[in-house]
């Protein structure tokens, strides 16, 4: 059987209303090789089976194969409108008006005007200007500028992604070395009062100035050294509107739950959490794990360097949602977004012919939470605030329970090495 065959069986299947059947039928032709109308059918499939990100994925193939098949215009623009992202809807709308059937033209007409009708959006930053402010404060040691070129698009995305400030907001980066995040969200979203952490040996705290190679424009910082992993933080309850975690959790080598137990304490209550790290399921990792490669993007020892040089752990989009769920957040948006590799196509075409999901593959993951509710804090026998693990389980007498039992299990079995 050829690609073209199964995707004529595909078409017949869905025409008799058999979805399931059809997107194997779809899936078995994306197997065989892939062109831009079967993505746009096994992604329609995809809505009609109720897996809308499976579908926005699937369109966005299609299109990326052929920026000119109307019909996947249509479908994304449409599939968009329904998760109110009408800007976007809009621009694919428009270039779904080319489409051949005048009944299907008028629907998108009406499609677009009603995008126009919707509540306008929250300020728009255009990539590019972010990208051209970054691109002002690039000097220093050959490492900073390698360091920057890796990660320009990347910062892009983590600024454009963070909503804008309001007046009197505090803002608090972790893990902030460079601090080109720090003068973009300055002077782009309207933070004024920010500060950082970093950990280096030396003073508890310092000033840090980062400034335009013209020299015209410079914005300083102050840097409060400690390690994020352990203990209490230097900060009040409450004490910051938003936290920026950025690139900083894989790095971790103990139970990042300390960690997002001290974020949840300095955010007010509803305060924002803008958490980045690299995609363990991204097409990328994906296909190093076929050729026998590790998974990792950066899991490497450096010469002389110390634990937290490398990434010990790197997560998956879901283990994203359930961390910070699990630390007292609600998940507002999380995506995935290529940072550093554009992804192959032969990856989906191999996850999408085994049934495997295709969405989210992307290589590093943005997630923007809101802190919903306080985590338990015990006292300890010192009276010094600690932050338990179970903390953000809500004191609840079952897991305590569960805890318990699992202590016991750990003393009677003797652990395997």
């Amino acid at each position: 059987m050829t690609n073209m065959d199964a995707h004529q069986q595909g078409i017949g299947l869905f025409k008799r209303a058999r979805y399931e059947e059809a997107l194997r039928q779809f899936a078995e032709s994306l197997r065989l090789g892939d062109n831009s109308e079967v993505w746009n059918d096994w992604a329609t499939a995809q809505v009609v089976c109720g897996r809308a990100e499976e579908a926005e994925k699937g369109f966005r193939l299609a299109l990326e194969l052929s920026p000119g098949n109307a019909q996947a215009a249509v479908n994304l623009g449409g599939l968009l409108f329904g998760l109110k992202e009408f800007d976007e809807a809009a621009r694919y709308l428009k270039a779904g008006l080319k489409v051949e059937d005048e009944v299907q033209r008028l629907y998108v007409e009406e499609l677009i005007n009603a995008c126009s009708a919707k509540e306008a959006p929250a300020p728009h930053l255009d990539p590019k200007e972010v990208e051209e402010f970054l691109l002002r404060f690039v000097q220093g040691s050959r490492a900073e500028s390698a360091y920057f070129n890796t990660h320009l698009k990347r910062y892009v995305s983590t600024v454009s992604f963070l909503p804008h400030g309001q007046p009197g907001q505090r803002l608090l980066e972790l893990g902030a070395a460079y601090h080109f995040i720090s003068a973009a969200v300055k002077r782009l979203k309207g933070y004024e009062d920010i500060r950082c952490t970093d950990i280096w040996n030396g003073e508890r705290q310092c000033k840090r100035t980062i400034r335009s190679r013209d020299r015209r424009e410079q914005y300083s910082f102050l840097v409060d050294n400690f390690d994020v992993q352990r203990g209490s933080w230097p900060y009040e309850d409450a004490a910051f509107d938003v936290v920026l975690c950025c690139e900083l959790l894989e790095h971790l080598h103990t139970d990042p739950l300390q960690m997002m137990s001290e974020i949840n304490r300095v955010l007010r209550t509803g305060g924002v959490l803008l958490l980045t790290t690299p995609n363990l399921a991204s097409a990328k990792s994906v296909a190093c794990l076929l050729r026998g490669d590790t998974p990792y993007i950066y899991g490497k020892f450096e010469p002389s360097g110390i634990s937290t040089d490398r990434h010990n752990r790197e997560y998956t989009l879901g283990e994203i949602e359930r961390l910070v769920r699990s630390a007292g957040f609600e998940v507002v948006k999380i995506k995935a977004e290529n940072s550093w590799w554009p992804a192959s196509r032969d990856v989906f075409r191999f996850l999408a012919a085994a049934g495997h999901p295709i969405s989210g593959r992307e290589d590093n993951i943005l997630c923007l939470a809101r802190k919903k509710f306080v985590t338990v804090i015990r006292e300890s026998s010192m009276n010094l605030r600690e932050r338990s693990r179970s903390a953000v389980l809500r004191n609840s007498m079952a897991c305590r329970r569960l805890q318990s039992d699992l202590a016991e299990k750990r003393q009677k079995k003797p652990v395997c090495r």
